[in-house]
């Protein structure tokens, strides 16, 4: 099925993952089979890898522009956003050949402003952080998502397992439930950190 989309000939293929918004993590033999497909078709890659460093154990973050052949055709998207808890930042930044680099920034130059200069300047001080923040920051997330689906469990809710990412499905017995999920969608839980749920049906106006 995958390769019938390659052979509509694109000029390029965007692959995100972690995945947003439903967590999976690709294998390395998933990534090795759309780099086969990306070299036999001639076709560009472009990772949006924002939450490399949300990814959970035994599940590992593959660099897909690291497979054999794959640098020449990868543009890696990235953000500072997630890792280091700066949404309201907006810093990001793509990896790729010095030729695709410099054609992306004349497209940049039109398409939006640059970053202020001072949250760029104090974004430095994450991307020199050790391996140790990595480790607590799997840490700290693994241990929300095991509250959160421990609490869906409890109550019989079920829902998937992320392999990566901070979201996730879960499925509501009936529409009764969802009202009543919608009126406490605020709730938190509170001790070290703070977490509640958003659900899907917030960005829906429609009445339910």
């Amino acid at each position: 099925m995958l390769e019938d989309v390659f052979r509509q000939r694109p000029k390029a293929l965007i692959l995100c993952n972690p995945s947003n918004p439903c967590g999976k993590v690709f294998t390395r033999e998933e990534l090795t089979l759309i780099a086969d497909l990306a070299e036999k078709y001639d076709t560009f890659v472009i990772t949006d890898e924002v939450y490399e460093h949300i990814v959970y154990e035994p599940n590992e973050h593959i660099y897909f522009a690291s497979l054999p052949g794959m640098w020449e055709r990868t543009i890696s998207c990235s953000s500072l956003s997630k890792t280091y808890s700066i949404t309201g930042w907006r810093l990001g930044y793509i990896i790729a050949p010095a030729n695709i680099v410099d054609t992306a920034k004349k497209v940049h130059d039109f398409l939006t402003v640059g970053a202020a200069a001072p949250l760029q300047e104090a974004a430095v001080t994450g991307l020199k952080f050790g391996d140790e923040y990595y480790r607590d920051l799997r840490r700290k997330y693994t241990e929300k998502r095991n509250l959160f689906l421990k609490g869906l469990d409890d109550i019989g809710i079920a829902h998937t397992t992320p392999q990566g990412r901070i979201m996730f499905s879960w499925t509501f017995p009936n529409l009764a439930m969802i009202r009543i999920w919608n009126s406490v969608r605020r709730w938190r839980v509170m001790s070290e950190w703070a977490q509640y749920p958003v659900p899907a049906s917030f960005a829906n106006r429609s009445t339910i």
